[in-house]
């Protein structure tokens, strides 16, 4: 794997994924075994996004001209490596137990579908770039699967419950080094380092939330 420099980035990102850290840390908890399981269900919905989000970026790339053709033929790629994902994450969580078919009905927590609707937001502003900002963080910076087995042992998940997020433990290397070095190529304008910044801001500040609010919700259920 390529290193790249992207210090500026994440000197941007630096106050945005401490309180992300701590947010989630305060879930998990708080929560236990629960918080796990509600966490998996956002984030089965993030990832129902994904493929229409990359098709969006690409359709906006292909009307700027040559400057962004590469970066919409890397979406469309991308797209279809990203292909059903979201089913194999629904069918780990039934392997979980839940119920599936009412998660697949659910709509996603209002800070999920704001961390999602800003990138829908960003991208026609002339930067379909600004995607390569969530995508920094949510491929980049990939679990090991030695984490993602002790953190399950430690709240009593299921192993084979853990395929999808097992999978992008190893997919996702490679696709970290795809988005950092697209962000290098396409990070060359003040006006589009401003938008992957954003965007990856406001991907770290949904989580936040909604963790935040996760957490309350849990405490305020024990105590009445």
């Amino acid at each position: 794997m390529v290193k790249r420099d992207l210090s500026w980035l994440d000197e941007d990102l630096e106050i945005y994924v401490g309180l992300h850290r701590i947010s989630s840390s305060r879930l998990f908890a708080h929560g236990g075994q629960r918080a796990w399981w509600d966490v998996q269900t956002q984030l089965y919905h993030v990832i129902r996004y994904s493929v229409p989000l990359l098709e969006f970026a690409a359709a906006h790339s292909r009307s700027l001209g040559p400057d962004y053709a590469g970066f919409a033929e890397w979406c469309e790629r991308h797209a279809l490596e990203e292909a059903h994902h979201d089913e194999w994450l629904l069918e780990d969580l039934g392997v979980g137990g839940l119920d599936t078919a009412q998660i697949a009905a659910s709509l996603p927590s209002p800070e999920v579908l704001n961390l999602v609707g800003n990138q829908y937001a960003l991208i026609p502003c002339g930067e379909p770039a600004a995607l390569l900002g969530y995508l920094y963080l949510a491929e980049a910076h990939p679990s090991t699967a030695e984490e993602l087995e002790l953190t399950a042992a430690r709240f009593g998940i299921p192993e084979a419950s853990l395929r999808t997020l097992l999978l992008h433990t190893h997919d996702d290397q490679a696709h970290g080094d795809e988005v950092r070095s697209l962000i290098e190529r396409y990070s060359d304008t003040v006006r589009r380092r401003d938008a992957i910044r954003t965007a990856g801001a406001a991907y770290l500040i949904g989580w936040s939330s909604y963790f935040t609010r996760a957490a309350r919700a849990i405490s305020v259920a024990r105590t009445a």
